[in-house]
C-alpha cells in the first residue's frame, strides 16, 4: 500500500527470441485515475536492472498538488 491506496508490482515477458523484453509494472489504482510506470529491458539485462526498479518504485509518491 501506498498511504490508504493499493499497489500492485507485477512482472511479465512478450516477444520472442532475441526480441524477448521483460518488463516490471507498478500500477496504482485511486479513486480518480489508475496510474502505471513500467519498464522493458532485454531478457539477459533483468538481473542488473532489478535493484534500480525497485530503488525507483520505493521513492514513488501521490500527491494531490495542483
Amino acid at each position: 500500500l501506498v498511504g490508504s491506496e493499493m499497489c500492485i508490482r507485477d512482472r511479465y515477458t512478450a516477444g520472442e527470441n532475441e526480441d524477448t523484453r521483460k518488463w516490471t509494472v507498478f500500477a496504482m489504482d485511486t479513486d480518480r485515475y489508475t496510474y502505471l510506470y513500467g519498464f522493458c529491458e532485454a531478457v539477459d539485462t533483468e538481473e542488473d536492472m532489478d535493484e534500480i526498479y525497485q530503488s525507483i518504485f520505493s521513492q514513488l509518491y501521490l500527491s494531490d498538488e495542483n
